[in-house]
């Protein structure tokens, strides 16, 4: 088992995110290429419990997917660009990256569109 498990620092838990609620306080919030899965009925209430649980100073760490990306579709949620700064309106920016291109994916070539977060709960 990880040490870090071992010790409580680290919890770690599978199944459908908005299904979890609420989620427990952390200083540390790492979501890659998840949220863009969740549907988009139920990613604004999702979205409000992972800031609710981020500890002030905590760090966010997300991947979203942007409206553009060949994956788009109705099952999960993709965004424009002025929908993701909306979302991190209460948090502050540390980095924020849009890619926008062709690129490698499992099956061969897509069209990547993704947001790449790192945002900080205020104090």
């Amino acid at each position: 088992m990880n040490e870090l498990t071992t010790l409580g620092i680290l919890e770690h838990r599978t199944g459908l995110i908005e299904e979890w609620d609420p989620l427990p306080h952390a200083d540390l919030i790492l979501a890659n290429a998840s949220l863009p899965f969740i549907p988009r009925a139920r990613f604004t209430s999702v979205w409000e419990r992972i800031k609710h649980a981020l500890l002030p100073d905590g760090i966010l760490a997300v991947d979203l997917f942007g409206s553009d990306d060949t994956w788009a579709s109705d099952l999960g949620t993709y965004l424009t660009r002025k929908e993701v700064d909306e979302l991190l309106d209460t948090l502050e920016v540390i980095e924020l990256n849009e890619r926008n291109e062709e690129g490698r994916a499992f099956d061969g070539i897509k069209h990547w569109h993704t947001f790449t977060v790192i945002a900080r709960r205020p104090a």
